[in-house]
């Protein structure tokens, strides 16, 4: 019973500061939500497009590594390794959010190697939405 208390507390808190904060969070989970729940929906293809389409333009546009890269076809853009960037790390840093507030993440694989990037705070709160969803 006390468990049940607190977990439901700690739900309230956060998405308290949710709102607070301007209910980031909550969008991306609906958003997310809809995506998954409605794969074959016209709204959703043109969502998955439209997103794909500013990750390949921001690489294009904003990083050394992808400058040379005249299409936003996925097709065009190489297959990459972590050793590739982890090599080149300049070359995959993006000009457009270099100067915004971001948040080192790391995390290891089965080799024991670390591997950091940078998210900016609205992909901080994708990943937050993606756990809450998938969870």
């Amino acid at each position: 019973m006390r468990m049940k208390f607190f977990e439901k507390l700690r739900k309230v808190l956060f998405w308290s500061v949710d709102f607070v904060k301007g209910r980031k969070v909550l969008y991306l989970f609906r958003d997310i939500q809809y995506i998954a729940e409605h794969p074959s929906d016209t709204l959703t293809q043109r969502k998955k497009h439209q997103y794909l389409n500013n990750i390949l333009t921001n690489a294009v546009n904003g990083t050394v590594f992808y400058k040379n890269i005249r299409t936003t076809n996925i097709k065009n853009f190489p297959v990459i390794i972590r050793e590739t960037i982890g090599s080149s790390y300049s070359d995959f840093e993006s000009s457009i959010f270099k100067n915004k507030k971001r948040i080192k993440v790391t995390t290891s694989v089965s080799t024991g190697a670390f591997f950091s990037v940078y998210q900016d705070l609205n992909k901080k709160a994708r990943n937050i939405s993606d756990i809450l969803y998938y969870s």
